[in-house]
């Protein structure tokens, strides 16, 4: 499971440094960094706990519901308002390029 750890955090901070780069603004480039994070962590746990997650978190309600579902959910859901925020703040750059021109 190293491996796949490894291969989600080159993945994220690939994204991240795209996408950062894309738009470039250190908010939107945290934001998505800590959602693909996220992602990849909740995977990572989900995978690795996934044959008796009761047993690794006593809890049936945490491991069951909480790390397969609830965490993956909350990075979308991260992914979501930085991608809102990305298009709001390009929308604005774009306007603001208008009316200069105009």
């Amino acid at each position: 499971m190293d491996a796949v750890w490894g291969f989600c955090q080159i993945v994220s901070e690939w994204i991240a440094t795209f996408y950062g780069w894309g738009l470039s603004s250190p908010m939107h480039y945290a934001m998505f960094a800590v959602a693909t994070g996220a992602v990849c962590a909740g995977a990572f746990h989900y995978f690795e706990r996934s044959n008796d997650p009761i047993e690794y978190t006593g809890s049936l309600i945490v491991g069951g519901i909480f790390w397969p579902l609830i965490l993956p959910l909350l990075a979308v859901v991260a992914i979501v308002i930085s991608a809102w925020l990305s298009a709001v703040w390009l929308f604005e750059k774009v306007l603001l390029r208008a009316e200069k021109r105009a």
